[in-house]
């Protein structure tokens, strides 16, 4: 039975299962062979049928921050994160979530805020991973080199086979001018390499890069340059770096420039200009014209990145960001089936809460064939056309 507010009646208590089967697409995205692009567009179709059946609890909206954040759909994560900050400001899963989307963009300060408050508040936790892995990552950033190789060691001494922790700190070395030790996580890292495993390839590919296997590096990278898992611009950037390190420098500064213009928040600039700190280092070796030729590379892309750096700040706004990966990744299309439809929900719900309900009941409409949680969005769009809206919509249809 249909309650005009849009919910099955009684149905709210099956809505777990949809936040479990979400779970599960994301503990897939670690088996090597996974393709986890299309796993977390569906996590979010998942998500989006237990909001419609009323599931819309802080840990809900979490979750959905967190797979968006997966797929570098910034504007949509942010979203979720400003509309929270009111609601359930103190909620754990909403401070660690916080934290997580404003340090990936760059905004290290709030970032910092929300990650303090989520420590406070698992002080008492025997292992907390998360929270001190994400204080070390802005530590980092903002330049706390010291403070934040404390927070890596802790989780290392807990967690020692987790490769990420183990390339920040590797990053940390490097800034504090301690290569040799940089190299031992990079060879640790290196030594754990598996071709299979997609996930991580950005870690491998790095340490690869950082102990000379710079031609292993390329083909890691080359082999994922169409993963639209990656953040955008990384592949092309990372190529760049990399081909600069073998003297290949028009190449290199051609691959970087177009991994910059694709860049969509200042934390990834951010990482760029301090490649370039060290690649000068690398070059210390080379002669004098491949230095100055570098040198003049670098130059011509700072600007690039300051170009970059005033796009960013005119970001997409979370519905157009939808609208681009309709139009990159239809329904038809070998890999888009999964997006299309996540991102149809996400519209449609954006819609609801916008009170536009003409665009919300024809997205629903669209979405009835691939889950029937649809209806529930359609009853009430349609509930809440006046008559006139109504009878545009019905006769649009026709």
């Amino acid at each position: 039975m249909l309650h005009k507010s849009g919910h099955f009646m009684g149905k709210i208590t099956y809505a777990w299962v949809y936040l479990s089967r979400a779970r599960i697409c994301d503990r897939l995205t670690y088996l090597s062979d996974s393709t986890r692009w299309s796993l977390w567009w569906e996590a979010i179709t998942y998500v989006e049928q237990a909001i419609l059946l009323g599931e819309q609890g802080p840990n809900t909206w979490a979750l959905l921050s967190q797979f968006h954040r997966s797929l570098n759909n910034e504007a949509n994560a942010l979203h979720i994160h400003c509309m929270l900050l009111d609601t359930e400001p103190e909620d754990l899963d909403i401070l660690g979530e916080q934290a997580a989307i404003l340090a990936k963009i760059g905004e290290f300060a709030e970032a910092e805020k929300a990650i303090d408050n989520y420590l406070d508040k698992t002080q008492d936790y025997s292992q907390n991973y998360f929270g001190e892995y994400v204080k070390a990552y802005i530590l980092l950033y903002e330049n706390h080199y010291e403070e934040a190789l404390n927070y890596l060691n802790s989780v290392l001494e807990e967690n020692s086979g987790d490769i990420g922790t183990r390339d920040l700190r590797a990053s940390c070395y490097l800034l504090l001018d301690s290569p040799s030790q940089a190299v031992e996580d990079y060879l640790h890292i290196w030594n754990n390499y598996s071709p299979d495993d997609s996930k991580q390839a950005h870690f491998y590919a790095t340490a690869a890069y950082n102990i000379g296997e710079i031609g292993k590096a390329i083909n890691i990278v080359q082999e994922r340059l169409d993963d639209p898992s990656w953040e955008a611009g990384k592949a092309s950037s990372s190529l760049g770096l990399y081909y600069l390190a073998q003297r290949e420098l028009e190449k290199g500064e051609d691959l970087l420039r177009r991994g910059i213009e694709q860049m969509t928040n200042k934390r990834q600039l951010d990482d760029i200009s301090r490649d370039f700190v060290q690649i000068k280092k690398r070059s210390l070796s080379w002669s004098s014209i491949d230095q100055s030729r570098l040198q003049d590379g670098l130059n011509r892309l700072k600007k690039d990145i300051e170009m970059q750096r005033d796009k960013i700040k005119r970001p997409p706004t979370p519905e157009d960001e939808l609208k681009q990966v309709i139009k990159k990744y239809p329904q038809d299309s070998d890999m888009g089936s999964r997006a299309w439809i996540g991102a149809q929900a996400a519209l449609a719900r954006m819609y609801s809460k916008e009170k536009r309900w003409a665009e919300a009941a024809k997205t629903y409409q669209l979405l009835l064939q691939f889950f029937p949680e649809a209806r529930i969005g359609l009853a009430q769009a349609l509930d809440n056309l006046q008559s006139g809206q109504y009878d545009c919509f019905i006769e649009h249809e026709k």
